[in-house]
C-alpha cells in the first residue's frame, strides 16, 4: 500500500493528510499536531471513502515544485 500526501485544509493546527488506494475506494489518514501548554497533543484518524481514486484528491506539491 502506497500512501500519498495530499492537500490538507486544516483549522490552523499543524497536520498532514495521506491517501492510499484500496479495493473499492481510498483510505484517508489525517494526523494533527496541537501544541498545548500541557504538552503535545496528536490526533490521528483513518477513514474509508468509497468509489474514489488517489487522483480525486489534490496532491500536495513538493517544496521544489512551488
Amino acid at each position: 500500500m502506497k500512501w500519498v500526501e495530499v492537500r490538507h485544509e486544516g483549522d490552523g493546527n499543524r497536520g498532514a493528510a495521506f491517501v492510499a488506494e484500496v479495493p473499492g475506494g481510498c483510505l484517508v489518514r489525517t494526523v494533527t499536531h496541537l501544541i498545548l501548554h500541557t504538552g503535545l497533543y496528536v490526533s490521528e484518524s483513518l477513514t474509508f471513502v468509497p468509489n474514489t481514486r488517489v487522483e480525486d484528491f489534490g496532491r500536495k506539491p513538493k517544496d521544489d515544485d512551488v
